[in-house]
């Protein structure tokens, strides 16, 4: 269909297709190639979840090392921002973001994180469009999963306190928004999913 009729609207579908089959199986070399085939505004969702595949893939290459990122490993990262960024400014346009947009735009929300961007990154979370936080907030179906729930709020947590000046009221309303998110879903492990949560954006935040 693609390759046949590349001027249909069916043609754009398949090609997003391709593009997911080929992140499933960590093809990102082949969802990349696909990606140029599809028109430009029609590549959003598809730019947001190879970004999140790359930026995925970065963060296992240098998962447990001590030492600053190889060359290889900077310019994959450096991709994966720039198609997270393009990909969310497209989304956040034309609003209605799928489930796997909105968990694209939460990784673009890490990625500016981990660069030190807290400002850009509240900028992505709070979008009135698209932003993860927004659609939490708003109980949106492309939100619901608990695990996107629970990351975008440490996001958030994390944003606020790394914001110059930092956003304690927000903060403070985040922790207990995570905090009764995860005792209500958790039980008696609630305290210690805590700790480990609190731990890690500890570690993060150093």
């Amino acid at each position: 269909v693609a390759a046949r009729w590349p001027e249909s609207a069916e043609a754009s579908y398949a090609v997003n297709v391709l593009i997911q089959t080929a992140l499933r199986e960590n093809r990102l070399s082949d969802a990349e190639a696909l990606l140029a085939r599809l028109p430009e505004g029609s590549r959003s969702s598809a730019e947001l979840s190879l970004g999140a595949g790359l930026w995925t893939q970065y963060l296992r290459a240098t998962a447990g090392q001590r030492d600053a990122p190889s060359e290889a490993a900077i310019a994959l990262r450096n991709k994966a921002g720039a198609l997270l960024k393009q990909g969310f400014e497209g989304v956040r346009k034309s609003g209605n973001p799928t489930a796997s947009a909105a968990v694209g735009a939460l990784y673009l929300v890490q990625y500016l994180l981990a660069q030190g961007d807290a400002a850009a990154a509240l900028d992505a979370l709070e979008d009135p469009k698209a932003g993860p936080l927004t659609l939490v907030d708003a109980q949106a179906e492309t939100a619901a999963k608990p695990e996107f729930v629970q990351e975008t709020y440490k996001a958030a947590l994390r944003a606020y306190l790394s914001a110059e000046p930092p956003r304690r009221d927000e903060a403070e309303q985040m922790m207990n928004s995570l905090e009764k998110f995860v005792a209500s879903g958790n039980g008696e492990s609630s305290g210690k999913q805590l700790t480990d949560i609190y731990l890690s954006l500890g570690v993060q935040l150093q």
